[in-house]
């Protein structure tokens, strides 16, 4: 049983390809594995889903999948043998049109690229390693001067920090993938390049017609996301900081100050968040991250985060194992020292309007009184968990649920653990099969004291109203 409580995300891809390798990587902590759908085709992640699935089903904890839907990533298109290059002070201009770009003149995958810019607005290429400024527009074709240079490549990345672009959030090729994850039943989804809460409802809406309630994600990594912050976390089910565009979209130095304002205020939402990006990017090719990646994902912990997650590191990097058993041993040395007092929690969650939200403050305070073991809580659609996950208690929360989607959802929050057991009963009845499975899983022993949670109608969600303090008797039903 993993005791750390920060979740770790883990990006599948050619390096982790195999069941032997997935299998390794669960072992070594791996919580969430995502998906990144700007790369591969449907049937490679069909095939990582399958394996996932069957692999996992070996191990006594909960794997959930994400699935990252590509968004309206703006690129740059073919060039002369694969790059160019641009000098300082030369002039390049960017079209709309299909063609093989040259020194003068490149294309752009995105035909809205002239409607959007304007003279003085800057153009960022390859995460900000190239950088231009519009000098006119005209027709097709948006005229430039190179302000750094270095060599083009195909298919980079172009950013337009401070531009509302016209762009959709959900593309055409996004619904495909969308249809394919709903078929799939992925745990959630990822948003990207979301801008306001209206691309999150052409999701929520796309999804509900087909009948799906997956938790969408959404990707805080653009200038306008960030002065929408607040509507698009109320509006999400949780959030990423998606730190790699962010950064090209804003000044470096801002992204850490914005990280702590992203996490405390989905914390206050109670939503789950992800800090994400470059996390031990070093260890793509290193058996070892530098020590500023190491402050990095410790700071992520301090800062209250629900999860870290790795891209390059797992998908094509060549230790991913290593760099998933360094995560974890980083985030347990952080935990270790983090001292969050309730009255901190307290005076930032003041709002206990519902009986649910009162029992969750309960087992909180009780668990502390007593040094309890664990929290238990019996919950069917997973909110009176979010809720005590929200908190941070110093005691381990498990959760039983008869529901396997909500096990798989309850994976990516903040020191849950979720066990599968059918709610027969309510009551003391309840009380003692959980007692009994805590026992049979190993993860309690005689004298331990533990805090119960659940509700006196079984099967009924949202009906959370009873909390019990009780001494595990060490007898099996």
């Amino acid at each position: 049983m993993i005791k750390r409580k920060t979740k770790i995300v883990a990006t599948l891809g050619p390096a982790t390809d195999t069941p032997e390798r997935i299998k390794e990587l669960i072992a070594a902590g791996v919580d969430v594995f995502r998906l990144n759908l700007s790369h591969g085709t449907r049937a490679d992640h069909k095939r990582r889903i399958d394996t996932v699935r069957d692999v996992s089903a070996g191990f006594m904890r909960q794997v959930a999948i994400l699935m990252d839907i590509q968004g309206p990533k703006i690129r740059i298109g073919k060039v002369q043998e694969g790059g160019v290059l641009l000098k300082e002070g030369s002039v390049i201009t960017i079209t709309n049109e299909d063609m093989i770009g040259n020194e003068e003149v490149v294309p752009t995958t995105y035909r809205g690229l002239p409607e959007d810019l304007s003279a003085g607005d800057r153009v960022l290429i390859d995460d900000g390693l190239l950088e231009l400024k519009v000098d006119s527009v005209s027709g097709s074709e948006v005229r430039c001067i190179v302000v750094y240079g270095g060599l083009l490549k195909d298919h980079k990345g172009i950013n337009l920090p401070g531009v509302d672009v016209s762009a959709p959030a959900f593309t055409e090729k996004d619904r495909g993938d969308v249809d394919f994850g709903v078929g799939e039943e992925v745990d959630f989804f990822a948003l990207s390049f979301v801008r306001t809460v209206g691309d999150i409802k052409q999701l929520r809406d796309y999804l509900e017609g087909r009948g799906s309630r997956t938790p969408i994600l959404s990707k805080i990594e653009t200038d306008t996301a960030i002065k929408n912050l607040d509507g698009i976390v109320t509006n999400s089910d949780g959030v990423m900081v998606a730190r790699g565009d962010l950064g090209v979209e804003l000044s470096a130095e801002d992204v850490p100050i914005l990280q702590k304002q992203i996490i405390e205020m989905a914390r206050k939402a109670g939503k789950p968040v992800i800090t994400a990006t470059q996390m031990l990017d070093s260890m793509m090719v290193s058996p070892r991250p530098t020590r500023a990646e190491a402050s990095d994902v410790a700071n992520a912990v301090f800062d209250g985060t629900d999860a870290v997650m790795l891209s390059g590191e797992t998908a094509s990097g060549k230790y991913p194992v290593k760099s998933v058993e360094m995560m974890g041993r980083i985030i347990d040395k952080a935990e270790g020292v983090v001292v969050k007092k309730q009255e901190f929690i307290r005076r930032n969650m003041e709002t206990r309007s519902s009986v649910t939200e009162a029992v969750a403050f309960a087992a909180l305070a009780a668990a502390g009184e007593i040094s309890a073991k664990a929290i238990v809580v019996f919950t069917l659609s997973g909110s009176t968990a979010y809720l005590i996950s929200r908190l941070r208690p110093k005691a381990t929360i498990i959760c039983f649920t008869p529901s396997e989607v909500t096990g798989k959802k309850l994976a990516l929050y903040w020191g849950l653990s979720s066990f599968f057991i059918q709610f027969g009963s309510v009551g003391d009845e309840l009380i003692s099969q959980g007692e009994s499975r805590l026992l049979e899983l190993g993860l309690v022993k005689k004298g331990d004291h533990i805090v119960m949670v659940s509700g006196s109608s079984s099967g009924i969600s949202g009906a959370t109203n009873m909390m019990r303090i009780t001494t595990c008797s060490g007898l099996t039903a």
